[in-house]
């Protein structure tokens, strides 16, 4: 059987039952609100979900999220035991899922941001596709080790030109008429 609402009644019930008898101060009844509200979401995660969602679930729940989590598995009443593994699978690669975005945002960046523009100035290249060519191949000689991540922009240009990076990257001027290209 399924219960439209089933959240959102649930918080209603609360507050008009338990929440007033205890007399619950506002941080902790907002806590409350926000445990019985979602308690349902995580047993829907699916793996199709985008990391984006993710994160913004991560962020939506905040500090309530672990205690979201073992709510939603207690929660888990179904009957079926292959449904109830599915759902509790489903939690757990959840949380999993959320704990690996929390370290890919916490790594530092290997190239600061803005250094499109720097490159652009320095080197006298227009906007372009081949910028972001150039940002990867910078990007993959500081995750392979062989330049520096999070150093000032000169550093990376003056890497450009000595490893002659710029090689075999076709350059569009998009405000050339008819799209020249150079090599």
């Amino acid at each position: 059987m399924t219960l439209h609402g089933h959240a959102e009644i649930g918080v209603t019930m609360c507050r008009r039952g338990p929440a007033k008898r205890i007399a619950f101060p506002p941080p902790g009844r907002k806590r409350v609100d926000a445990l019985i509200r979602y308690h349902l979401r995580p047993g829907q995660y699916e793996p199709g979900w985008t990391d984006a969602a993710v994160r913004r679930f991560d962020k939506d729940m905040g500090p309530t999220l672990r205690d979201l989590l073992d709510l939603s598995r207690a929660d888990v009443t179904s009957q079926r035991p292959g449904k109830r593994r599915a759902c509790l699978r489903a939690i757990s690669t959840l949380a999993r899922r959320i704990e690996a975005l929390r370290e890919q945002a916490a790594k530092p960046k290997p190239l600061p941001a803005g250094l499109g523009n720097a490159l652009m100035r320095a080197l006298e290249l227009p906007p372009g596709k081949h910028l972001a060519t150039l940002r990867d191949r910078l990007e993959g000689l500081c995750l392979e080790g062989e330049l520096e991540g999070g150093c000032d922009f000169d550093y990376y240009v003056a890497a450009v030109r000595a490893r002659g990076l710029l090689d075999g990257v076709e350059i569009q001027d998009p405000r050339a008429r008819g799209g020249a290209s150079e090599g």
